[in-house]
């Protein structure tokens, strides 16, 4: 933001310490940014303090970051980035905002997972074998996605369908 000259007044990082002012928190915002971090704990914190039903009456600009993009999809395909990920649920349900299943973080040039992760492919092992069962939006770093109040949705760069372990560019 700093690099777009945006600065802010005041800014509120949202967890378990003021969860329960929630509501007002994010009411009160202009922007809410939901960030990256681990998929099935944001999910959690998402579900407990209701932000869903928040986010209905907020006017604001919502922005998803890696896992926050995730979470904001009906559903979210929670693949492992670290050996200890390996046992955790694959699909959660999300905030229900956007219909398709997203990867962040996908280059769809090299069919490889833009994050380095511990002893796991996670394009070869997670993301293609279950692009048989339903179909993924990969998008890489700088990409981006913007639904506007009326679910419009415009793509800004390269976006890829992973759909049966196959990668296709999406042309616009």
């Amino acid at each position: 933001f700093s690099l777009s000259n945006l600065n802010f007044n005041e800014k509120i990082l949202l967890d378990a310490r003021n969860k329960k002012d929630a509501k007002n928190i994010i009411l009160g915002a202009n922007i809410v940014i939901l960030s990256g971090g681990k998929i099935l704990c944001q999910n959690k914190f998402f579900r407990s303090i209701r932000l869903k039903k928040i986010l209905k009456h907020f006017n604001g600009i919502v922005i998803g970051i890696s896992a926050g993009t995730m979470n904001l999809c009906k559903t979210v395909f929670n693949f492992p980035e670290e050996k200890a990920d390996i046992k955790e649920r694959k699909w959660v349900k999300g905030l229900g905002f956007y219909d398709k299943i997203i990867i962040p973080h996908f280059d769809g040039e090299t069919n490889t997972y833009q994050i380095e992760c511990e002893e796991v492919d996670v394009a070869g092992d997670y993301i293609f074998p279950a692009s048989h069962k339903k179909e993924f939006l990969g998008i890489p770093n700088g990409s981006y996605i913007l639904i506007d109040n009326n679910k419009n949705v415009s793509f800004f760069g390269e976006m890829y369908a992973i759909e049966n372990g196959v990668t296709k560019k999406i042309e616009r």
